[in-house]
């Protein structure tokens, strides 16, 4: 059996403990195999200022769109949206600042667009009950960097630019836009700047453009794509590098050069193969690069990642080893990644974490910290901790998530903590002072 080693530097020795290597390299149900009553469609995900995934899907069977959070136990529903919400098609999540959950989708009665918002107890609409005048298509939304949320759409009168305000929705200038436009990815820049990525249906190429105060301008060169581009998405980075992807006969991702001017091919074009439909792009906090493909000949949900040198798929075959649709992802705050898809074996809704390797380095405290009891049941108490001051405890899983943080005084370590709601199994517990920092192995039974 392969081996997953984890480093951790203790006291001038390094401690090296061995596992399984399928633990690194795996996706894993979070709940049951099946979230939804029946076959689901438009899956999509989001994470909230806390790491818990958040989903939403229409359920077919119930022609219902439930949204639902995960507490750390059970997948808990948030409001019901769909009884008293004519929630349909195309559904896009959004989690704003202060967690603000925000909800894009098309009528299931006539297929124009609608927003709503969660304040918390109930969902209400944002603005008007419809933000479109007629069947919304090529949806894309974002919050600012302010926090005000964004709405980009095209209906039968053109594309659209919408921008709440209170109660109301501003429409915003379009001029220098090419018309007519598919294919929309709507963007804020670190300065607040609003950048569109979009098909030109007269060229059928991919571009991209910003608003410079008074008209859209061209961002890179023009009409980027080989051929015919499709799900095109958009990504700008806290430092305002900008990313783009899309499948034009071939998955592609591209970064934008800020000497030249010019799109840049990231690895190769023609990920995951032939026959494959772009789903999601995202980015983590380290510069990662994730793309989520569902493929269409045999229909296997999969997530390729960047590391700054070469594509690589995450967890053997895939996401999923069965047939699946909609795989849509997420990051929390500390690197989880999360997915959602319709298993079509099943015929439901599925949410699972990537179980990635998990690497611990730090720097050692001294001989005389200590965990007791070890193994423990119930609760953890430390020895040789800083007689002054507060000190920073993180307990992570075999994984790297983390299950436990805080800050402790002396008395808090003597007295110690409760950790009954963790499941058993193997823990390293990092503690952080002014002195340094160490991590040793805990195991719950």
């Amino acid at each position: 059996m392969g081996k997953l080693s984890i480093l951790l530097k203790l006291s001038g020795f390094v401690a090296i403990f061995l596992f399984p290597a399928g633990l690194q390299a795996q996706w894993n149900y979070i709940g049951p195999a099946g979230i939804s009553s029946g076959w689901s469609a438009y899956n999509d995900i989001a994470v909230d200022s806390g790491g818990a995934p958040i989903v939403v899907y229409r359920d077919i069977g119930l022609q219902s769109a439930p949204c639902l959070r995960w507490d750390g136990s059970q997948w808990e529903q948030i409001g019901a949206a769909s009884d008293t919400f004519p929630v349909g098609y195309d559904l896009h999540l959004f989690v704003g600042k202060e967690d603000k959950i925000s909800l894009v989708f098309q009528d299931e009665g006539n297929n124009y667009l609608s927003c709503i918002r969660y304040n918390g107890s109930q969902w209400d609409y944002v603005g008007s009950q419809y933000l479109s005048q007629s069947m919304a298509n090529y949806v894309t939304a974002a919050y600012d960097t302010a926090g005000q949320f964004h709405v980009a759409f095209v209906d039968m009168n053109g594309f659209h630019f919408l921008r709440e305000n209170g109660a109301n929705w501003d429409v915003l200038p379009m001029n220098g836009l090419p018309s007519p436009i598919a294919y929309t990815s709507l963007q804020f820049g670190p300065d607040n700047t609003p950048y569109l990525m979009f098909t030109d249906m007269n060229t059928l190429k991919a571009n991209c453009m910003s608003w410079n105060g008074a008209a859209w301008v061209a961002v890179g060169s023009a009409g980027f794509s080989t051929n015919f581009a499709k799900d095109d998405r958009l990504l700008i980075s806290p430092t305002g590098a900008i990313f783009c992807a899309y499948d034009d006969g071939l998955t592609t991702v591209k970064k934008l050069n800020a000497q030249t001017q010019m799109w840049e091919l990231i690895g190769q074009a023609g990920l995951g193969g032939p026959y494959i439909g772009l789903e999601d792009f995202i980015r983590d906090s380290n510069g990662g690069l994730y793309i989520s493909t569902s493929q269409i000949a045999g229909d296997h949900a999969r997530c390729l990642k960047f590391d700054g040198n070469a594509w690589s798929q995450l967890g053997g075959v895939g996401i999923n080893d069965t047939t699946a649709g909609y795989p849509n992802i997420a990051l929390s705050p500390d690197g989880t990644l999360f997915c959602t898809y319709n298993d079509f074996e099943i015929s439901k809704a599925v949410v699972k974490e990537f179980a990635g390797a998990v690497k611990v380095e730090e720097q050692a405290l001294g001989a005389d910290f200590e965990l007791f009891p070890n193994p423990g049941k119930s609760s953890l108490h430390f020895s040789g901790t800083p007689t002054h001051g507060k000190f920073s405890v993180r307990i992570l899983d075999i994984r790297g998530k983390v299950r436990w943080m805080g800050n402790l005084t002396q008395q808090d370590a003597v007295s110690g903590i409760d950790l009954t709601n963790l499941d058993a199994g193997l823990y390293f517990v990092e503690l952080t002072s002014a002195k340094g920092q160490a991590c040793l192995k805990w195991i719950k039974q």
